[in-house]
């Protein structure tokens, strides 16, 4: 879980990622901010550790619907002939 602190009259956040320190600048000295920016991100640490992420929630929390990443049977379509066959991938088909 993440948590506030007061650096020098601006709120930064702080958290623990695979046991090192990270802190981010707020860069607000408003601590109502602070606190939503804190939430939210306590918000998305709860719901990543609960395997609970879906393009809904990704949506509702940065107002961006997350990339659609293409399937396998769309990867001929978009990345050509030419550029599997550099891969040495076969082509038979196109």
């Amino acid at each position: 879980m993440a948590w506030l602190q007061k650096r020098g009259g601006v709120w930064w956040i702080g958290w623990r990622h695979d046991g090192r320190l990270v802190r981010k600048s707020l860069r607000t000295s408003d601590r109502a901010l602070a606190k939503a920016e804190l939430d939210r991100i306590n918000s998305i640490a709860v719901t990543s550790n609960s395997n609970a992420v879906t393009a809904d929630y990704i949506e509702a929390m940065t107002g961006k619907a997350p990339a659609k990443k293409p399937t396998l049977a769309e990867f001929p379509a978009i990345h050509g002939p030419k550029f599997l066959a550099n891969k040495g991938l076969n082509v038979v088909g196109f």
